[in-house]
């Protein structure tokens, strides 16, 4: 609140996007762990 001079409601009202998009990419790792351990791979060659 302090640093964007809004109310705490209005500065809360953007983040669920953010939230819903950070839950899928984690739910896809759980389902398909080849997405985290694939690039790891790639990097390590």
């Amino acid at each position: 609140m302090a640093v964007f001079r809004r109310p705490y409601v209005e500065v809360i009202r953007g983040t669920p996007p953010f939230v819903l998009i950070l839950l899928g990419i984690t739910i896809l790792v759980i389902a398909f762990p080849v997405l985290a351990l694939g690039l790891r791979d790639l990097a390590y060659q």
